[in-house]
């Protein structure tokens, strides 16, 4: 079992928020604009900051374990 623990800071202290369960491990973790942002070592996962899942953005079926970061990586680097 996986979990994500969410934290806010309150007059100068870290106060314990809510604690998320996934079913797929957690290798990153960023928020934007509202949503979080979820890897694995072969996917990237959008969820609601309330830990609904919302979409799989990318899976690599490959079982390249590297395969998402060679994917993501070339993506971004065109121009």
């Amino acid at each position: 079992m996986h979990k994500i623990q969410m934290f806010t800071v309150g007059t100068g202290k870290l106060v314990m928020g809510m604690n998320y369960q996934l079913t797929h491990s957690c290798y990153g973790i960023a928020h934007h604009q509202g949503m979080l942002y979820i890897t694995t070592s072969q996917a990237l996962y959008q969820y609601t900051t309330t830990g609904t899942l919302v979409r799989t953005l990318y899976e690599d079926k490959t079982n390249n374990p590297s395969g998402m970061y060679v994917h993501l990586s070339s993506k971004y680097d065109q121009h």
